[in-house]
């Protein structure tokens, strides 16, 4: 299934590969749709600030939530 990154304000359609956890992090392998590279994100779980790196979000709701 394709999910949107949003980093900052630049967008990219990617696929989740995998996500898993380390009791820190949570890390997450990405491939970029367009490129096909492949990265890996991470972030950790008791993060308490206001600001986001970076988010995803799944197409079908990004579509439904336009309508």
């Amino acid at each position: 299934m394709p999910y949107m990154l949003l980093e900052g304000s630049k967008t990219t359609a990617i696929l989740l590969l995998d996500v898993w956890d380390d009791r820190e992090y949570v890390y997450l392998k990405v491939q970029n749709i367009e490129t096909m590279k492949i990265n890996e994100l991470s972030w950790r779980l008791d993060y308490k600030g206001e600001y986001w790196l970076w988010s995803i979000s799944s197409y079908e709701f990004l579509m439904n939530t336009l309508e």
